[in-house]
């Protein structure tokens, strides 16, 4: 008898083959990504603790109940459509800044911007290298390359409109002018 199973499976692809039973090793991973995805969103969406702990559960079980059915966990994610229109419906606006997502952002753009740098300096170096050696300025940052017979000298830096980058996505992104508004009188 081959690797496949009597259904002509293999055990890898098998989830929860009956209610009850606890889901296979792909479906348990399509159900972690899914909690996951989920819970990404409600912290951009800034659901609050308590709702989003429970919408979390409240998926997990569902998709665990979905393994034992027809299509398994894949199709239940599936049918489900967008995890962040979920999130986006369970988040309401208090008038209040978004640190949390602000400071998501900011760590995302300054990741961005580090990579850029990174592989921008990469080509720079290469073409320094390539006319043997000396320094320049890249993005309003120095870069310097040197390379002797037994070794080779590198130098970079990051400043400037690089770091910027990150203060002006956080404001942008958290609003913190929401806290001049004046509560309504009443």
């Amino acid at each position: 008898m081959d690797a496949a199973g009597i259904d002509g499976t293999t055990g890898l692809d098998r989830g929860a083959d009956e209610a009850g039973r606890r889901p296979g090793g792909r479906d348990r991973a399509r159900i972690w990504w899914a909690v996951l995805r989920l819970d990404g969103w409600q912290t951009w969406y800034a659901v609050p603790g308590r709702t989003g702990r429970a919408m979390r559960q409240e998926l997990a079980a569902n998709l665990r109940d979905a393994a034992g059915s027809a299509g398994g966990v894949a199709a239940a994610v599936h049918r489900l459509g967008g995890l962040r229109e979920l999130a986006r419906e369970a988040a309401f606006d208090d008038g209040r800044p978004g640190w949390e997502r602000g400071a998501m952002a900011a760590v995302v753009a300054f990741t961005l911007v580090l990579l850029v740098q990174l592989l921008l300096s990469f080509v720079y170096v290469d073409g320094l290298l390539s006319a043997g050696g000396g320094q320049g300025v890249l993005l309003g940052n120095e870069v310097s390359a040197r390379e002797d017979a037994d070794s080779l000298t590198v130098a970079t830096g990051l400043g400037g409109w690089a770091l910027l980058v990150v203060p002006v996505v956080f404001v942008l992104v958290a609003r913190p002018w929401r806290l001049l508004r004046r509560a309504p009188a009443g």
